[in-house]
């Protein structure tokens, strides 16, 4: 088969990058109060990426042709009074050729003018896309490489999927239109309950199946986590994704198809949650009423283009977590500080947490202990990537500046170390680090000195102190 009109080149388009690109954060009460990301921002990288990787897969040569059958379909599902309203006035069900070139515009425009991507949370399923490009961003800052990459394929997908939804809107020329029940996988009936979706549809010829995020009960994460993952077939049977299918997939490779028939299938399990059901919206509220101004504030936004060498840069965030954040002749230091909690109750100790944070970064990773006899649990060491200015937290004690390459010793220091009262496993933690060079020596036994009893061992001092006294405050 051959495609004609004008074809759209994912990395070769008026010099490659992304042009005409804009971000949108939707994270302020206000609704309209949504400015622009910069480029330097690791939302902005992330979701760079996705369009990238969504928009590559509706271009490849099997989702060109997933595109074609999807239009020609459903031309055929409508009668000769709806088809006479339609932009394109050719017949898709019979001349695929004109239907290839529509769909060769279409995705041209795409790469010319991407549309506005709104980084939200106030829409329900995948449209909370703050939740889930959050979740990227943690996976990537934690060095989780397979967690990113599940996170960065379902949300390439979500692109993918929404852009299909436009491509009819471009056809139709009509956002109001019902797609046909029998457009959808698996497919509905005529004067059926269910109502047509594009997206699902075009996903089955695309994929040969429909890609879904199970909810793990077993991930510590909850709703942060990528999920498990499960192709399903036609609403019944389903079969796990082995995760070098998506490794190919987010480094670009659409050359097979997730679903072939030797893949053995079962029963999809009634107890199985989707991720999607697991994320709640946010209780602010969403835009409402006439939008036109809204619209017109933001297109009056200057758009930003992505160089070639900008967005293989960042495409190397598939194998290389890292890239979520620009590239930096000069690497800044890391700061290393020992966060003390808020008073938690007359007579016990405070919750000590050793963070890991950029200079003036918003964001940065704690390593600390959860769980103990106060909750009922065994201790154990919990990494977390959370907000620097956290509610919990009343002081934060520099204890050395670090680099780069320290990162991972200060995470290896953190695993070796044996789960135990927090404050008392800080210090092992130092102890170790300081054998490594890593924070100055001496460090540990001026903070043993801060030490305050431990009411269920004979891990901290033996007389009660409150860390969150001034004599602390030089440490």
């Amino acid at each position: 088969m051959s495609f004609r009109g004008p074809r759209s080149r994912p990395r070769q388009d008026e010099g490659g990058g992304l042009n005409n690109f804009r971000v949108l954060d939707q994270s302020q009460p206000d609704p309209v109060n949504t400015p622009d990301l910069p480029q330097s921002s690791r939302t902005f990288r992330v979701a760079a990426f996705v369009f990238h990787l969504g928009m590559s897969m509706l271009e490849s040569r099997r989702g060109r042709e997933a595109l074609v059958t999807l239009i020609s379909d459903a031309w055929r599902a409508f009668d000769r009074r709806a088809q006479k309203t339609f932009i394109p006035k050719s017949n898709f069900q019979t001349d695929l050729n004109e239907a290839r070139r529509f769909v060769d515009t279409f995705l041209a425009k795409c790469r010319a003018e991407p549309p506005n991507i709104i980084i939200s949370d106030r829409i329900t399923g995948e449209g909370l896309a703050q939740r889930v490009v959050d979740s990227a961003v943690n996976a990537a800052e934690l060095r989780d490489i397979e967690a990113l990459q599940k996170i960065l394929f379902l949300l390439g997908i979500s692109v993918a999927h929404e852009l299909v939804h436009m491509l009819m809107g471009f056809m139709f020329g009509d956002s109001e239109r019902l797609t046909p029940p029998v457009i959808n996988h698996p497919p509905g009936t005529p004067r059926g309950p269910r109502a047509g979706e594009s997206g699902r549809y075009w996903e089955a010829k695309f994929f040969g199946c429909v890609v879904e995020a199970h909810h793990d009960p077993r991930d510590p994460r909850g709703s942060n986590q990528a999920g498990i993952f499960f192709g399903t077939l036609d609403g019944r049977r389903s079969f796990p994704m082995q995760h070098q299918i998506i490794m190919r997939y987010v480094q670009l490779d659409f050359t097979v198809p997730i679903y072939s028939s030797n893949i053995a299938t079962s029963r999809i399990s009634t107890r199985a949650v989707a991720m999607q059901d697991m994320r709640r919206p946010s209780r602010f509220p969403d835009v409402g009423g006439d939008l036109t101004p809204y619209f017109e504030m933001i297109n009056s936004l200057p758009r930003q283009r992505v160089s070639r060498d900008g967005l293989e840069e960042i495409m190397r965030m598939a194998i290389r977590p890292e890239f979520v954040r620009p590239v930096s002749p000069i690497m800044s230091p890391l700061n290393l500080h020992i966060a003390i909690s808020k008073e938690r109750g007359q007579g016990q100790p405070r919750h000590w947490i050793l963070m890991l944070a950029e200079e003036d970064s918003t964001h940065g990773i704690f390593y600390h202990i959860t769980g103990g006899p106060m909750h009922g649990k065994p201790y154990e060491v919990t990494i977390e990537f959370k907000r620097v200015e956290s509610h919990g937290i009343e002081k934060r004690h520099l204890i050395a500046q670090v680099l780069e390459k320290d990162r991972q010793k200060i995470k290896a220091a953190v695993r070796q170390a044996p789960p135990l009262f927090c404050q008392r496993w800080i210090l092992n933690v130092l102890e170790e680090l300081e054998k490594q060079d890593v924070v100055p020596e001496g460090a540990c036994s001026k903070w043993n000195e801060a030490l305050e009893t431990d009411p269920f061992s004979d891990d901290g001092a033996p007389s009660k102190k409150s860390s969150g006294d001034g004599d602390t405050s030089d440490i």
